[in-house]
């Protein structure tokens, strides 16, 4: 004769448990692989973040851009916007959002909002206008 199988301790069969714990960590799972296929490099994602939370704009990386633009706002803009066209993220650095450094930006020679923004605020600053670098790195947001 064959044995019945004997019910669980508790009154939960192992298969019970196991669909429990995937239905808790699937949506865990699926988020990480996303954030992987957007981000294969996470670090990159940190470096952005801290760079929107903490913007160090060096302004000796645009000095020769700086000194070549003209002195009106306006023109500034324009020069600018010829000087670095606009991209989106995705096509400049293969991932849906980064936040890069001037130096990037101007190795590249194209970027999204922050680009322009770094490179116009950095010239206004060097004309004695108080740009602070939150508004500089923030410049795409207003």
């Amino acid at each position: 004769m064959a044995q019945e199988p004997r019910p669980p301790k508790d009154g939960v069969s192992r298969r019970s448990r196991a669909v429990g714990i995937f239905r808790a960590f699937f949506p865990i799972l699926v988020a990480l692989w996303i954030l992987l296929v957007l981000y294969p490099n996470p670090l990159r994602l940190a470096a952005s973040v801290q760079r929107l939370a903490d913007p160090r704009v060096d302004p000796g990386s645009v000095q020769t851009l700086a000194e070549s633009l003209p002195s009106e706002p306006a023109a500034i803009e324009k020069a600018v916007l010829d000087s670095v066209p606009y991209s989106y993220d995705w096509e400049v650095y293969a991932m849906p959002w980064y936040f890069p450094t001037v130096d990037e930006v101007l190795e590249k020679g194209r970027g999204d909002c922050q680009g322009p923004g770094d490179s116009a605020g950095l010239r206004l600053r060097s004309q004695r206008h108080s740009v602070p670098d939150q508004v500089i790195a923030n410049a795409c947001l207003g």
